[in-house]
């Protein structure tokens, strides 16, 4: 086998500002029964030699309409980098591979005076993941894997009829486009043979 280094896929240069987030991390859980959910925030501000900043979210359903919140905004200050948080969504819509309905949270950094210094959004599919044996469970159903190793076409892999690829080269652009086309995804460290030292 031959293991190639490199760059696979596109590359980009993202300049921000002084006072930024540089953790913007999104996970969505369901309650026991599968009906309302809540998005576990981790997040980390820069605050690039400010005193503070404040973080406002909006989150809009997949239609397109707001969804309203139970923590509108956080602060930072140089003691307070890092902050967690859980938004409260009621009746979530599911996310599956046949069903690939998206919210999309906003969030917008502001500096000590209330301007705006930048603004962020991640898509967000309310599913929760179990692997039971051999079996894996998605919101509590039973789901048949139809799958590939390696595909990096996921439009082409839909056509095909196929709902899981393994994968060792994600990117996040990879993974927004199995996000938003309905695709599971087993993902791996790029790297082969280990256990040959």
């Amino acid at each position: 086998f031959l293991r190639p280094g490199g760059i696979f896929r596109s590359v980009r240069l993202v300049a921000v500002p002084a006072t930024h987030l540089t953790r913007f991390q999104v996970e969505p859980a369901f309650d026991a029964s599968f009906k309302d959910a809540t998005l576990h925030l981790r997040l980390k501000m820069e605050l690039g030699g400010g005193s503070g900043a404040a973080i406002a979210f909006r989150l809009t359903a997949p239609d397109g309409s707001e969804v309203p919140l139970n923590t509108g905004s956080l602060s930072f200050d140089p003691s307070r980098q890092e902050r967690e948080a859980d938004l409260l969504v009621r009746g979530a819509i599911h996310w599956d591979a046949e069903h690939p309905r998206l919210y999309t949270l906003f969030a917008t950094v502001s500096g000590p005076d209330g301007k705006p210094l930048e603004r962020l959004s991640r898509k967000v599919g309310f599913r929760q993941v179990a692997v039971v044996g051999n079996r894996m469970f998605v919101n509590g159903r039973e789901v048949k894997r139809r799958r590939v190793c390696g595909f990096t076409d996921i439009a082409r892999l839909k056509e095909l009829n196929g709902n899981h690829v393994r994968q060792k080269f994600g990117t996040e652009s990879y993974f927004d486009e199995a996000n938003r086309l309905g695709m599971y995804i087993l993902h791996e460290t790029p790297i082969d043979f280990a256990k040959y030292g």
